[in-house]
């Protein structure tokens, strides 16, 4: 047993036990979902041979061209031959070289953590400098040559925010944060955390990082969704967090 606890059910809400929580969690997806009843159900069950010769094809990847090379980002040129037979150049950036169109989007860049404490939900306000504004963030980051995803986590918490981990509920696999501009993805976490936060801005982070990390309870986060400017994970982290009962 290490330091950190893990729940192999999955992650449960703040305060409440695992068997308590996969109700709450059905009852709200078939909730959700409702609408996708009855006869709209059944275009997601269509075979490719019901469909026929109304089927799409796949865009097919032919050759990749690196164009530039930076010390995080690597630009791309991606030739495919559309669904119509046509060319397509396609550009996109990564976090890693490449040898071949084979090993597009094969590997995690980094970590996202969702973490909370008792009733509240971490949330970093963050300056990101591809926006010029202010953005509500979950602590991420990227993974060292060599490191576990967990040691990767523990790191990047605490230099973001000074927190701990607690108790590791779930590790998602790897997804993508901007499928249509790159292969950039990262496992998520979902656990508990520990510790104190300042108030202020993080002192842990580089020069070029400006990071205030933050714990929100619902009513605050429901606040924060109307005004706030938000990243995609982030913003649904703080919604489901906003709507649990």
């Amino acid at each position: 047993m290490t330091d950190i606890q893990r729940t192999v059910s999955g992650a449960s809400p703040v305060g409440e036990a695992p068997d308590e929580c996969d109700k709450k969690a059905a009852a709200s997806f078939a909730a959700a979902f409702c609408c996708i009843k009855n006869d709209r159900t059944a275009v997601f069950c269509r075979s490719s041979e019901e469909m026929g010769e109304s089927m799409k094809k796949i865009p097919k990847l032919n050759s990749m061209e690196k164009t530039r090379n930076t010390r995080f980002l690597k630009n791309y040129t991606l030739n495919y031959t559309n669904s119509e037979g046509g060319e397509k150049i396609y550009e996109m950036v990564s976090n890693f070289d490449y040898d071949g169109p084979e090993e597009l989007g094969e590997r995690a860049a980094g970590v996202v953590i969702v973490g909370w404490k008792k009733d509240r939900i971490l949330l970093c306000r963050e300056f990101r400098m591809g926006v010029n504004h202010f953005v509500y963030n979950l602590p991420a980051g990227h993974l060292d040559a060599g490191e576990s995803v967990e040691d990767c986590a523990r790191r990047e918490l605490f230099e973001e925010t000074g927190l701990s981990l607690s108790r590791v509920y779930q590790v998602l696999p790897p997804s993508y944060a901007a499928p249509d501009l790159s292969d950039s993805s990262a496992w998520v976490l979902l656990a508990e955390v520990e510790g104190e936060v300042s108030g202020g801005a993080s002192e842990h982070t580089e020069a070029d990082e400006w990071i205030q990390p933050g714990f929100y309870t619902r009513e605050e986060t429901k606040a924060l969704l109307q005004k706030e400017r938000f990243s995609g994970r982030a913003q649904m982290a703080a919604y489901f967090f906003s709507i649990g009962s």
